[in-house]
């Protein structure tokens, strides 16, 4: 036997297309003349009741074997899926009874018969129903996180502020002021004419870097200047405020207070000791002894 009949049997099974199987010879043509043992005429033999993909596919009986294959394995794979869903045998052997491209609908029909005769509504309504009582969960889980955030935001920037107002009162109550009043009352009537003036100006105090500034109230990161284009600083408020009540402190409570001692001539040694023996006995005199 030639080496040309079983090349030709061979690329007549793979079914290669007309070009590349004249490639396939021309490139086989220098032993296509040898000879080839008789007993690979029994090959040969065997080698022709294979069938190629094309074949195949035109063979009938092939093709309705490999249909029956594939369509148990089919079977048993919505079989196990249809039990998971709840479907009882009767159920799932109806589903299994139709052509495939019927059985989307079938599972969809008895899945809304079995959910109306427990839900009493259709299964669609049933999943509808659940993806909008998860949807408002989800929208009722992002407004409580989003009211603690801000509630979060609003305490610490309360607290910042009381933090602020504390050393603004401490700063005001240790400056020095006029006594025509008391000193709380004072420091009140101090605090509430700043807190205008920063109001009118548009501004207000916070702490940077661990001191007290005046800002402005839209924007923190600005400072508050007057019509010299000087920038205003909190004790610049603070004895504008002071002044605008009228407690400004007199000179006399600024200074501290001295005591002069003089001392007598010296009319004789009996009266000198007389003198430094009741000047070491008066401790005010001494503590306001000036030389």
């Amino acid at each position: 036997m030639k080496a040309k009949i079983l090349f030709d049997k061979i690329l007549e099974k793979i079914d290669l297309e007309p070009e590349k199987k004249g490639q396939y010879l021309e490139k086989l043509q220098l032993a296509s003349n040898y000879d080839i043992p008789d007993e690979f005429e029994e090959i040969l033999t065997k080698f022709e009741t294979l069938h190629s993909e094309r074949s195949a596919i035109a063979n009938r009986s092939i093709a309705e074997r490999v249909f029956e294959k594939r369509k148990k394995d089919i079977d048993k794979a919505t079989t196990t899926r249809l039990t998971e869903m709840g479907f009882n045998t009767i159920e799932i052997d109806s589903v299994l009874a139709l052509p495939f491209d019927e059985r989307a609908a079938k599972i969809a029909q008895i899945a809304d018969e079995k959910a109306r005769s427990k839900y009493n509504i259709t299964e669609s309504e049933r999943l509808k129903q659940e993806a909008e009582m998860h949807k408002r969960e989800r929208e009722r889980a992002d407004r409580l996180q989003q009211q603690m955030l801000d509630m979060e935001k609003r305490l610490k920037a309360e607290l910042e502020d009381e933090k602020v107002r504390i050393r603004l009162q401490y700063y005001i109550n240790s400056l020095p002021k006029s006594n025509v009043i008391p000193a709380d009352k004072a420091n009140v009537l101090i605090m509430t004419e700043l807190q205008n003036m920063l109001a009118r100006d548009n501004a207000k105090v916070i702490e940077v870097n661990g001191a007290l500034r005046v800002v402005s109230a839209d924007d923190e990161t600005q400072d508050v200047f007057d019509e010299r284009n000087i920038r205003i600083s909190l004790e610049d408020y603070v004895k504008r405020a002071i002044r605008e009540v009228r407690l400004e402190a007199k000179e006399s409570q600024t200074q501290s207070k001295t005591a002069t001692v003089h001392l007598p001539a010296a009319n004789g040694q009996n009266r000198v000791n007389a003198y430094l023996k009741s000047f070491v006995s008066n401790k005010s005199a001494i503590n306001n002894f000036k030389y």
